[in-house]
């Protein structure tokens, strides 16, 4: 469209939390033909900021939510006047697009620029670390991570190598936009296992613009946040650390001779706990040292130094990974990475939401509340890769059962002969567990470590084997079809038309045994990032808000009024999320709700 008008820009800050006391100073940008700074303590520049972003129809970023935060920071813009304008990302658009081989295996700006448009795009980075280096500002010029204020300090000192390095990202930026769309453009072509050419530039516009809807809504949801109690808080907090000091107290009995030992230390570990007459065995592949992460530790549960041991890495990791970071917060923002995963799901950092125990017996859900006058309302895709298995078998019985019926005490009595749970070889949630292990691509020896409790790996493979003939052909033909593709082409296609590249071995094959999981994790991406939107769309009428996305589950906020309406709501836009997806057979969908008038653990 002629009457668009492109931008490229990039915010320079004194450092990466927005919702923090953190602020942008400088502000680059970027057209066809013209690179602008402007300073953010001049007047002029940031009236003249203002004028040109204005301007413009579409915004593009690299990471385009930090930056949005960031600019809306400076009290220039409003969320609303920049997320109306087309928002652009390229960090996302090259996740769409590329392969880990295809950058070098890594997604950062200076690399991905380097592969894909062919210049060494790192020499401005390495001059402004050096330049730190001489004000003294890092103690070396190698040094990755830059503490909080290095971009302002350098800049107060020598604002030239600033400018030099803030305008190459930015020209990076718009010129990667341009190569990238080319790509989206025009993609190579394809074959499918039986040789078909496969036609993808439709569907990659498709989730593409599905993409950029998400980003929209996940800087909404960053924005808001999430409700943190202080007397919960400060209740877990104690809580926690008495029980990190008991387990320390206990663990010092067992570590007298290893000065300086650290439970994060997997040869000290391992050391201590034999010498503690813990029989480990389990040994990595590679250098033959011994495990201690958690799986390998609890079929030893009851003896005293591994009690010790886990007791006290669950509580530390709890107050250093959540609690202290909360400490003093009133709203948490946790950062929402849109595509988060090789398989396109969305996840979280800082903290990661989706890793919080909730089957620990310390319920830090208690301290994630409502705002005032409001209700959380929760609501969660029921069996969402069972359902798309049986999607992808297109499989009548499996439909059935899933639908009608309590699928895993079938297949237990399918396995075993008798609905006697009693008589069964393994329970029913070790049958649940495993099916998805097998969906996630997991083999004999990974699935022992997941069930634990002893389960050798030839037991594994066993329940493996019975799980999967319980299915019937329509499972085998599926895995062999998705394999069979994997070797030939390297990726899965999920339901929306997304690319999913199966990883390489070592030998430079691609892993066709992760397949599966690939195709299906892929596809529960695609349904949680259309149900999102549909969710998003609604919400205003309600006066209700998303505050986060949580594997296949939405956490919400509305009025208190309204919580019994809006659930209603939620599970029906969760479900009618594939809709419109123009499906060549259903996908039938469940999403059940539930209101949290207290606190977030309300919902489990």
């Amino acid at each position: 469209m002629t009457d668009q008008r492109f931008l490229a820009i990039d915010t320079e800050t004194t450092g990466l939390d927005w919702w923090g006391p953190h602020e942008a100073f400088l502000v680059t940008t970027s057209d066809a033909e013209n690179d602008w700074t402007y300073v953010l303590d001049r007047e002029e520049d940031r009236e003249a900021l203002v004028a040109q972003v204005t301007k413009a129809t579409d915004l593009i970023f690299f990471n385009a939510q930090f930056d949005i935060h960031m600019l809306v920071k400076t009290g220039l813009f409003t969320y609303d006047e920049l997320l109306a304008k087309g928002i652009h990302d390229t960090s996302v658009l090259a996740r769409l697009l590329l392969t880990v081989e295809d950058v070098n295996y890594s997604f950062r700006l200076k690399n991905i620029a380097t592969q894909i448009l062919g210049e060494d795009s790192a020499d401005e980075e390495t001059e402004l670390k050096h330049a730190m280096h001489e004000e003294g500002i890092i103690s070396s010029p190698t040094r990755v991570k830059l503490p909080d204020g290095a971009y302002k300090d350098l800049f107060d000192a020598r604002p030239e190598v600033v400018i030099k390095y803030a305008e190459k990202d930015t020209r990076i930026t718009w010129e990667l936009y341009g190569a990238l769309m080319a790509r989206l453009d025009d993609p190579p072509v394809h074959f499918d296992e039986r040789g078909r050419k496969d036609s993808i530039a439709e569907n990659l516009k498709s989730l593409w613009n599905l993409e950029r809807e998400v980003q929209i809504e996940a800087t909404r949801i960053e924005a808001r946040g999430i409700r943190l109690d202080p007397v919960a808080m400060a209740g877990l907090t104690a809580e926690a650390e008495k029980l990190e000091a008991q387990y320390e107290a206990n663990l010092s009995e067992y570590t007298a001779d290893f000065p300086d030992f650290n439970a994060d230390s997997s040869p000290q570990v391992g050391a201590m706990l034999l010498a503690a007459g813990v029989p480990l065995h389990h040994r990595t592949e590679k250098t033959g040292e011994l495990v201690t992460a958690k799986w390998a530790l609890d079929e030893f549960a009851d003896h005293p130094a591994v009690a010790a041991l886990q007791g006290y890495r669950l509580y530390s990791k709890f107050l250093s990974t959540y609690l202290h970071p909360w400490s003093g917060r009133e709203v948490l923002h946790p950062g929402l990475h849109t595509v988060g995963a090789d398989t396109g799901r969305m996840s979280s950092s800082r903290p990661a939401m989706q890793n919080i125990p909730t089957r620990s017996g310390f319920q830090m859900r208690t301290a994630l509340v409502p705002r005032d006058g409001m209700s959380l309302v929760v609501a969660d895709y029921s069996s969402i890769e069972l359902r798309i298995l049986a999607y992808y078998m297109d499989d009548e019985q499996a439909w059935d059962l899933i639908l009608n019926h309590d699928f895993f005490l079938w297949m237990g009595e399918e396995i075993y002969g008798t609905p006697d749970q009693e008589s069964w070889g393994v329970s029913r949630s070790t049958l649940k567990n495993t099916t998805y292990a097998i969906m996630y691509g997991a083999w004999d020896k990974k699935v022992a470590e997941t069930i634990g409790n002893g389960m050798t790996t030839d037991e594994a493979g066993q329940l493996i084997t019975d799980i999967k003939s319980s299915f019937g052909n329509a499972y085998f033909d599926l895995e062999a079809r998705v394999k069979r593709q994997a070797r030939q082409t390297r990726r899965a296609t999920t339901i929306l038309g997304r690319r999913q590249w199966i990883p390489l071995s070592l030998k430079g094959w691609p892993k066709a045994y992760a397949g599966l999981n690939y195709l299906i994790q892929g596809t529960a991406a695609d349904v949680m990032k259309l149900g999102l939107v549909n969710v998003a769309a609604a919400a205003p009428e309600y006066g209700a808000h998303i505050l986060l996305p949580v594997h296949d589950e939405l956490v919400t906020e509305v009025p208190t009024e309204r919580a019994e309406e809006w659930a209603r709501e939620l599970s029906a836009r969760m479900e009618g999320a594939l809709d419109n997806a123009g499906l060549k057979y259903p996908l039938p969908l469940k999403a059940e709700s539930v209101i949290c008038h207290n606190n977030y653990a309300e919902a489990k």
